[in-house]
């Protein structure tokens, strides 16, 4: 006979379904999800991974009694010293790499603070002095420009007691925060890590554990100060790569290595020995001697009169009115190719005298080049400044942080256009 409960009688609860599929009777066992309809249940397995069952299969379904621990949140934590070792501070933000299964709900959310973070890798201990604090637990893209600029003046406040930093964060906007902070954190003299996961810390498939190893190791042999990224560089987990902040981007919606660098090499390459951690090794490449001290600011505020206008074939052009119109100061627009929109955009461009205009290109890889087509020098001679081989995140996050320093169009245009935190390279990889 089959079942006809309702799915909403089981959401959050913990059952064991009796189920026909097409080659036997089978049992499984999971916290019954949320489902688009009421013709599937959706269950979460104890492997953190989902499965699917037609109602009209299920056989029958019972509650399954379990006690569950419950993650419990540690502010901050000090652990016992080293003073051998150096000494690290791991700061939680949110994301999939401070997250595991919700057993309220069955679904993935951020629960992790850095301590459970700590208590998973035990190796940590064995590299450096790791102490934790918690700032919260936020899926990446609900970030704001509050959160960064708490997140900076955190760092600003911390730096001087550390020999590093490190950020949990979530992998989405992970290079728009890495981005953000390599400008509000310019002259930082030590090394702040983003560091996030693709699978959440509870799943056997998890890369949490290398990249903040990596994280850890880099911060233990590195000279020089500034703001990095931290993930895998294949598939594996014997190499990590450590990419310049305003560099990083996410390329692959689920892959382990899923960042790269984009237009300039990697600054180093952690290379893990898997039967022995204490042997992990960092090459340094030819990029991180580029890197340059400088003094820390206390950060300022970012501003949100910044817009991204990614332009597409047939687009229309009077969007450009419309944005002038809400008050925005500056738009990044993202080109095609070596920096084109289309011809029609123009006129629009240079009527709005009181927005600056700086171009990306969509290509994600090369830079913008306006002396190649005449189209290209239509666009330059309308106000719109190229901005040579920055990505397009790097670009949005540094008007932010120079709109919230700078009213006049003259510092706004200097700011934007002088390389900062290794944004902008002489040449393109």
């Amino acid at each position: 006979m089959l079942y006809n409960g309702e799915i909403m009688n089981y959401i959050g609860k913990t059952v064991e379904i009796d189920f026909k599929n097409a080659l036997k009777e089978d049992k499984i066992r999971g916290v019954v999800l949320p489902s688009s309809t009421e013709k599937v249940y959706i269950i979460k397995q104890k492997s953190g991974y989902n499965v699917g069952i037609l109602k009209e299969n299920i056989i029958s379904i019972k509650e399954v009694k379990e006690k569950i621990e419950q993650v419990e949140i540690v502010k901050e934590k000090i652990v016992k010293q080293d003073s051998s070792k150096k000494k690290i501070l791991i700061c939680t933000i949110g994301g999939t790499i401070a997250s595991k299964i919700d057993y309220n709900t069955g679904a993935v959310s951020a629960k992790f603070s850095s301590e459970d973070l700590l208590n998973l890798i035990p190796e940590l201990k064995t590299l450096a002095n790791i102490e934790t604090h918690t700032y919260g637990q936020i899926m990446s893209e609900d970030l704001k420009n509050k959160n960064w600029e708490e997140v900076a003046q955190l760092i600003y406040t911390k730096h001087k007691d550390y020999d590093g930093i490190i950020l949990t964060h979530g992998t989405d906007v992970l290079h728009y925060t890495s981005a953000v902070l390599s400008y509000m954190l310019e002259g930082v003299n030590i090394p702040v890590v983003v560091v996030g996961s693709q699978r959440s810390s509870d799943r056997p498939s998890a890369d949490t554990t290398y990249n903040l190893l990596g994280a850890v190791k880099f911060i233990t042999e590195s000279k020089k100060g500034g703001v990095f990224v931290s993930m895998h560089s294949s598939s594996g987990d014997t190499e990590i790569d450590i990419i310049a902040g305003t560099r990083a981007r996410k390329m692959h919606s689920s892959r382990r290595d899923a960042f790269r660098s984009i237009n300039i090499e990697p600054v180093a390459k952690v290379v893990f020995d898997l039967r022995d951690i204490s042997k992990a090794k960092v090459k340094f490449s030819d990029s991180y001697k580029l890197i340059s001290s400088g003094k820390l600011e206390k950060p300022g505020k970012l501003s949100n009169d910044v817009y991204l206008l990614k332009f597409f074939p047939s687009q229309d052009p009077k969007i450009i009115d419309y944005l002038k119109k809400e008050g925005y100061k500056v738009i990044i627009l993202e080109g095609t190719g070596l920096g084109h929109v289309s011809g029609d955009f123009i006129p629009q461009i240079t009527k709005a005298k009181d927005v600056l205009f700086f171009m990306t290109t969509q290509t994600i890889y090369g830079r913008v080049n306006q002396n190649v087509y005449s189209r290209l020098r239509q666009i330059k001679d309308a106000g719109v400044i190229g901005l040579e081989d920055m990505t397009t995140e790097a670009a949005v996050m540094k008007a932010k942080y120079i709109l919230g320093k700078y009213s006049k169009k003259e510092d706004i245009i200097r700011e934007m256009t002088a390389p900062k935190a290794l944004d902008v390279g002489s040449r393109t990889e």
